[in-house]
Parts: C-alpha cells; structure tokens; sequence
C-alpha cells in the first residue's frame, strides 16, 4: 500500500528513541509492540529503524510470515546472514563460544553435535559480538515465528541488560502461535515493556482521511469512517482509497455509505485493483500471494506462466498500485518482490479457491525445486499441499529437508517435513523407515505422537531383531509419556523378540526395564531378575554399564552397600555420562553415589551438565540440573540447588523431556523452604498437586517429604506427621527403605516430638539410627544421630548430638552440620557456656555461608538468649565460596578474561563479574593476581 504518515504515534516513537539512546549507559531491553491487524505495528517498527540510523545504532532486521513457520532458525537467519557474509574475517563473529551456531548458517554438523544449550549459547555469544557498537535487533509479525527462534529469543530476554541491544517485536493479537507457551514466556519475561499503539482519534482520522484523499473531509464523514474501521490507521486508509475509487465526495451526505464498507475496507481496496489489470499481472499478483515475502523474479513469472520480462512490468504496475514493494539487489533478475502488509497478501491469496492454492502451491515447489532453491523453501510449499502422484520425489524431497532440519537444531521444523512425508504412499519397507525415523524426531518434539508411529511401524514388519527395536523404542515412549504400564509391556515385548546375540541391547533393556520399579506403580516384583542378572558375566558396554547402575541402585534402595562398586565402575570415567542421555539408569546411578555420600555423585553430575551444555540435549540436561540441585541441597549449597532445581522444572514442564517435574519441585520446595521462603515453597507444592488430598499421580514421595517438611516449619505438627505418615507408605510402594534418601521418618520423629509425643518419636529415632549406622554415610547418619540427640535430651541427648558433629565432620553437608552444631550448643548453654558460645557461633557461620536463613536467625536469637553478643557472620574464605565462585576463580587463575570464562561456563560476562566481586570479597583480596595463592585449596577444594 501507499506509505501514509504517522499520526498520534510521537509518545511510541518518544519512547523508542529513549531506549535507543539509553543503550551504551542501562544495557539492553525488549519492547513488544502488540495490537490488532493494521494498527500500525509495522509503521512503528519502521519509524523506529529510522530513528536508530539516525543515531547510528546498528540495526538487524527480521519478519516473520506465514509461509516461512516452519523454516529452522528462519527468523535468526534473517537476522544474521547478511550481515555475516558483509562482515570480514577480522571481525571475528563466529569465532569463540559462537563458532557452536555456526551450524544454523551452513547446515552442516558442528563439532558439539548441534546440541540445543550449545546452539543457544553459540547465538548469544553471535548477537553479543555484533553488538560491539548500540544495536537494534527488530522482529516483525513474532506470531509467526519458527519455534527455533523463539527458544533463541526466550534464551536472549533474560540476558539483555549485558549488551547494548534493544529488541523490538510486533505480533498481532489474536493470532496463534508455533508455540503458545514458549511464546508466553517471552512476552512475560522481566525485560520486556509492552507498547500498544492505540486506535486513532477523531481527530487524527480526519487528518489522515485529509491526507490520503487529498482533499477537505467533512468532519460528520470522518467520524463515520473512524467509526466503521474502529480508527484502525491501515482500514481508515484502505476506505480512504476506496472512497476514491468509487468516485465518493467526502461530505457528510455520504457517511451512511461508509458504514457497510470499514471491516472489508482493505478487501473492497483490493479486489477492484486486481479485477482492472491486465491477466498476466492478477497472475503474477497471485504467484506472489503463494510464494510469500522476498518471491525472486525468475520464480515469480515461471509461476504465473509468463516470462521475466512480462513479469517485471507487472510487478511495477503492481508496486504503482500500492500493492507491492520492490527490492533490486544488483542484477535485473535478481529483483524480489514483498506486498506492502501482509494483509495485503492474505487479500490478494484469499481471492484463490482451496484448490487453486493446493495446485498453486504444488507448482511453486516444483517451480522452486528446478531453480534451486533452499530445501526449505521447497518443503514449506509441500506441506500446504495433499499427497498426490509424486510420492516417491516428495518422500525423498522432505526426508532431505528434514534431515538439514535437524542438523540446523530444529527437530520441530524435521518432524513437520516428515510427518507430510508420511501422507504419500509407499512401499512397506520404506514407510517402515520413515515411520520409525518419525518416530525418533517426535520424542524430542510431540511425544504424544510417538507411540503410535511406532505401534503402526509394528504392523509393517515380522522381523526379530526390528521387533525388538521398536518395542524397545515404544516402551521410552510410553516412558517419556508416563505410561508405565504400557512401557514395561512393551519393553518386555522387546526382550522377548530380542535376538540372542545382542548382549549389550540385552543388558540396556533389562536396566531401562528396573528403572520401572521407582517410578511405575505395583513394579517392585521386577526385582524378582536381580539374581539372575547379577549372575550375568561382567560386560563393559553401555548396556553392562547401565545395568550395573541399576543394580546398584536397586540395592542401595534396601540400604544394601554390596553392590555400589558396580556404580563406580560404570561411571568413574564419564563415559556413561556421554553416551546415555540423561537415561533412566545413569539417574539411578547417580541417585546411588549421592546417597552415599560419595563425592564422584557429584564429580559425574558436573560433567553432565558441562556435557549437555555443549553436546547434550534438553532430554539430558534437564535429570543432570535436577539431580544436581539435590546433591547442592544435600551439601548446603542453597543459592545454586534453587537456581539448578528451576532449570530443571522449566524444563520438566515444557513436555519436551521425559522426566516428571515432581522430582525438581520437591529440590525447590525444600530449598525455598531452607531458605525461609515458605510461601513461595507451598505456592510450588501447590502447583504440583502435592496438596491435600494428594492426587498427583507417579512417584510423589520426594514431594511429600517436602511438603511434611514445610508443613513442620510453618508449626501444622499434626498436619505434618500425617504427611510424613503418606510418605512413608508412598517411598515404601516404590521400593524403597533407605533413610539416606527418604526424609519422612525425621519429619514423623520431629511432628511427634513437637506434639509431645516423647516416646514413639525416641523409638522412631533409633530406628532411624541404626539403619543410617548400617548404610554408613555420614550425611544420613549424623542427621540422625542429630535427631535424636534433640528428642532424647539431657546427657544421654548431648552425647548423640556430639557423635553427630564427629560424624558430619567426615562428609560435606555443611547445613546438617550447621543445625548439629545449634542443637548442641543449645543443649550445653546452661553448663558449657563457653563451649556453647563456639558451637553457635559456628552453626551461625556455616548457616550464613549456605544462605540458611532462618537457621541463622535462630543461631542469633539463641546467642542473646544465652548473654552473648553475636558477630557478624563471616563467610570468609575458599570454603565459603559457592561451586559457581570456584568454577569462576580456577578459569581466573589460568589467565582467560571474564569474556573468556563466561563462554566457557555458559554464562554472561556480568554474571562473571558479580561472582568475582563475592569472590575477591570472600577471600579478602582486590585483584586476579592475588587469586593465584589460592589455586592449590581451591583445585581440591579445600
């Protein structure tokens, strides 16, 4: 259309060009322009491009369309790809932390494997480089954005303050899409300041209307206009020409005919310029619809059936009529043409029958597939088409663009190719592939979708070792849909159609198959194989590796230590770490070691997430945060067990990775609770449907433990022993009886202690003694002895509570040691004053360095009680950094600069300087130099 002014718009621009200026002094922000169709988002966004020339901000441009949803990195690529083939090799944009994208330009396969965290890393570290100078990074029409991207800007907003860069979108309401919440997350993050362009004043109508017919309008006629177009700037200026068209006097005699015409103003502005121009240009008009933005020449007239000629001056007599916008980059056949809105386009192909644009479309991919276009650009064209008699060249075409798909990082984009692909027809053997190929790209997209690919691939085949495949494969996918039933059928089905000589697939399927009895329902009976499959002849494989985790775990879950060599040896050297995934049995592994006190649990858990940061995907990364927010809750690392535990449970609950949210809720919940946080900790239990009356289905035990915890905390004793109670019968039902794992006898034992009930909690607590004395890790066992000692009392309770400290002072539970020392120190004020005052002073110093809140309150509030005069607390020292300080410190001592640092641990170069502020604080030194005195206590961590 005619590019008409702006009106009403100077307070949105005001404000842009404040952000703008604002850049090089408060860092980055984002502004989403949103509103209805033809409000004048576009305008805006425009205007705003203008203005950051004008103050020589670096601008990237991008906008999305319909056509173009399902492009991999389509909006990213709009984004960077020009101006990386401008930019000189001594610009060095790809170079570093970026080189990880370098995949989503070239499509080939990059040495992290293409993995998701990477990817995401690799393009901030790209955007961060472009942004060496103020940058304005615009994205029109977000609605249509490739999910791809969307995941790319989601990971860009919460790190916007560190760069110069101001984002500014414009989606259109009402619109749906690629994905809903993902899209959600990005309008509601902290960063982001919404501008809705309002409709047009009476008075800024009539302006317009005045402007764009060109002469005087009465004003009872521009009211009838704004009224019939709800002041929407695009509609007011479609019925402006409109009311040319027809010859229309603009005096109010006249407004009674305006009403009828403002909501199809746009459609009555279009439908008369199309029917009076020649047929090779409604041609080339329509061929333009089909092909979307940017449509090249050469495709254009081969669409429409004409020639290049003829179609260049049909483009221009189209461009005169405000239809169209014209680029030309360099040669005269390399002009690309883009209607000037997109409801422009959606006018011009709403005039083409269902039919026509199924042919249309069926033509511009053959047109597009001769020329040499992107793979793509060609498969967006399919999937608006149906199967027909192409089969065999549509199968192979979108099995292609799939796979590039999948090397650029967007398995969304591969599945859509290859679920089209699925509709033509073929051979058993082909659609057997296909099908089970499908059905490896749903996992990490549509898990729904999964299962029955590969319940119809079973139709197509009769052979053994297939069989046993794709059951294999079906029963992770009942798995990840939290069919547990079904997954242990399946799995089995597998094992049963297995042949023989597959010992390592054996091995896997038997470990997948125990991980069954923690998390499905009535499965403890599989425990019943254990002999025999402790009888197995030792088989280093991943298989042999995975079952040793599994029954080692399985032993662990009884508190039997026999078997956790087995653990040991499976992941001593990291290679299950690299080559399970995030699998159910490397978890239980995990799980074992942690319950054990045995520090390679964590060891393992770092190179986890350092792996799945570079090569894994959100399917590993999401168990390693999880279990590693655990084994930070269980040292006293509270800050970072949160942050790891909120990782983990967005990740749960996007439904893109096969573990139940309740395990990293209930991490969270207990380290809100630590923290004193208790509302925030019940609003997490309440959002996981683990308040009463319990109807959370799947393995809620940890979630029950956390919710008798804070139900102890917030003074519901009785409340809180019957949650305990629950739990109990809940671990019990999965299989489980190590209190090194399950809280629920100490939260019982404490509730009863509370109500008074002396006995029954004395009696519980040597029970929980002697079985945490038997399993032997210190954490457990000085926890209990610990309990104990406070619900004894006297002599008998001061003498637990000492072998507690002695005990805790073997492992690294640092908050356990904490509370230990408390209680002791409060059992021994009214006679060991001096004594008291160091144990209390301590606990005050171990809670402060765990961020332990309320148990530093009471630490303080005890001191007084007793007549001393609390210190300030002095988390001082390299035991009181945090993991991420001491990551952040040893990269330090090598030399590398915060920029390096923060590429190398995912992070950003602010988050680098706020943990080497805290660490020159915590250490009582002023500069890197100084760090090194330190590197030897701080590489064993001493």
């Amino acid at each position: 259309m005619d590019i008409f002014p702006v009106f009403e718009r100077a307070a949105d621009l005001g404000h842009m060009k404040d952000f703008l200026a604002d850049l090089p002094e408060s860092g980055g922000r984002a502004v989403i322009v949103e509103g209805e169709a033809g409000i004048g988002k576009t305008r805006l966004i425009e205007k705003t491009q203008e203005l950051a020339t004008g103050l020589g901000v670096v601008v990237l441009s991008a906008s999305g369309s319909d056509l173009e949803r399902k492009f991999p990195f389509g909006i990213v690529r709009q984004l960077f790809e020009l101006p990386l083939l401008r930019a000189s090799d001594e610009d060095g944009l790809l170079i570093g932390a970026a080189s990880a994208a370098s995949h989503v330009f070239t499509g080939e396969s990059g040495p992290t494997g293409n993995s998701e965290a990477a990817t995401l890393h690799g393009l901030f570290w790209l955007t961060a480089n472009f942004c060496s100078r103020p940058t304005l990074m615009v994205i029109d029409d977000l609605h249509c954005c490739d999910v791809a991207s969307l995941r790319y800007l989601a990971y860009l907003l919460p790190r916007l303050k560190e760069l110069p860069l101001l984002v500014v979108a414009g989606f259109r309401t009402g619109e749906q899409p690629e994905d809903g919440p993902l899209f959600s997350r990005i309008l509601t993050d902290p960063s982001v300041v919404e501008i809705s362009p309002a409709p047009l004043s009476e008075q800024a109508s009539h302006d317009l209307l005045r402007s764009a017919i060109g002469s005087d309008v009465d004003p009872e006629f521009a009211a009838a206009c704004r009224a019939a177009t709800a002041g929407n700037p695009l509609l007011l200026h479609a019925l402006a020409r409109t009311v040319l068209l027809q010859d229309m006097t603009p005096e109010a005699a006249n407004s009674s005919r305006v009403a009828s015409l403002g909501p199809r103003a746009l459609s009555h502005w279009v439908a008369p310029r199309l029917a009076r121009v020649e047929d090779t240009t409604r041609r080339v008009a329509e061929a333009a619809s089909v092909l979307g933005p940017g449509a090249q020449l050469d495709a254009l007239a081969e669409l429409a059936e004409t020639d290049v000629l003829a179609a260049t001056e049909a483009t221009s007599d189209l461009a005169r009529l405000g239809l169209l916008k014209i680029e030309t980059a360099g040669e005269f056949t390399s002009r690309s043409v883009t209607f000037s809105h997109a409801l422009v386009q959606s006018a011009v192909y709403g005039t083409l029958t269902d039919r026509q644009r199924a042919a249309a479309h069926a033509r511009a991919a053959r047109v597009l597939s001769r020329l040499g276009a992107d793979g793509d650009r060609v498969a967006a064209h399919v999937l608006q088409t149906p199967a027909g008699d192409d089969g065999p060249e549509i199968v192979a075409l979108m099995r292609s663009a799939a796979a590039a798909a999948l090397l650029r990082g967007s398995p969304e984009t591969g599945y859509a190719y290859l679920r089209r692909a699925l509709k033509e027809k073929m051979h058993d053997e082909e659609r057997l592939s296909l099908l089970r190929e499908t059905a490896a790209v749903a996992v990490q997209v549509d898990l729904v979708e999964a299962a029955p690919l590969l319940e119809e691939a079973l139709t197509h085949t009769t052979d053994p070792a297939e069989l046993a495949d794709i059951n294999a494969r079906l029963g992770a996918a009942y798995g990840f849909l939290r069919a547990p039933d079904r997954a242990c059928d399946a799995l089995q089905e597998a094992l049963r159609h297995l042949p023989p000589e597959q010992e390592d697939e054996r091995r896997r399927l038997e470990a997948t198959l125990l991980v069954a009895v923690f998390v499905a329902p009535g499965r403890v009976s599989l425990r019943d194989r254990l002999p025999e499959l402790r009888s197995l002849p030792a088989y280093d494989s991943m298989g042999g590796r995975m079952l040793d985790c599994m029954i080692a775990s399985q032993a662990m879950a009884v508190g039997d230590t026999s078997e956790l060599h087995r653990v040991r040896e499976a992941l001593v050297d990291g290679r299950l770490v690299r080559e399970a995934n995030g699998e159910g049995p490397l978890v239980c592994g995990w799980i074992a070691l942690l319950a054990s006190d045995d520090p390679l649990g964590m060891t393992s858990l770092e190179q986890a997430v350092k792996h799945a940061q570079r090569q894994g995907s959100p399917r590993a990364i999401a168990p390693a945060y999880s279990f590693r927010s655990l084994a930070l809750l269980w040292s006293g690392q509270l800050s970072e067990a949160e942050t790891d535990a909120r990782t983990a449970l967005g990740l749960a609950e996007t439904g893109r990775v096969d573990m139940d949210p309740c395990f990293a809720g209930a991490y969270l919940a207990q380290t809100l609770v630590e923290q004193g946080r208790l509302a925030e900790a019940e609003a997490v239990l309440e959002e996981l449907s683990v308040l009463p009356p319990h109807d959370s289905p799947g393995p809620v035990y940890y979630l029950l433990d956390a919710h008798a915890r804070l139900l102890r905390e917030q003074g519901r004793f009785q409340a809180a022993a019957r949650t305990a109670r629950d739990a109990s019968k809940v671990w019990q039902f999965y299989g489980f009886d190590n209190p090194s794992l399950a809280g629920w006898r100490t939260e019982l034992t404490l509730a009863l202690h509370a109500l008074g009930r002396s006995e029954r909690a004395g009696a519980l607590a040597r029970e929980e003694v002697e079985a945490t004395r038997k399993w032997g890790a210190p954490r457990a066992y000085g926890r209990a002895l610990r309990v104990l000692g406070v619900v004894t009392g006297g002599q008998e309770g001061i003498a637990s509570l000492r072998e507690s400290a002695a005990v805790l002072a073997r492992g690294t539970a640092r908050l356990e040691s904490a509370r230990t020392a408390f209680a002791l120190g409060t059992a021994l004020v009214p006679d060991r004053r001096d004594e008291a005052q160091r144990h209390l002073l301590q606990a005050l110093d171990h809670a402060d360095v765990c961020g332990a809140a309320p148990l530093m309150a009471e630490c303080t509030t005890a001191l007084r009680a007793a007549g001393f005069r609390p210190r300030r607390t002095r988390a001082t020292g390299p035991d009181s950094l945090t993991p991420s300080e001491r990551r952040v410190a040893l990269l330090a001592i090598t030399g590398a600069t915060n920029r390096e640092v923060a590429q190398e641990l995912f992070v950003t170069p602010k988050t680098v300087e706020v943990h080497l502020s805290s660490i020159y604080r915590k250490l009582r030194i002023s500069s890197r130099e100084q760090l090194a005195d330190f590197a030897g206590r701080l590489a064993d961590g001493t």
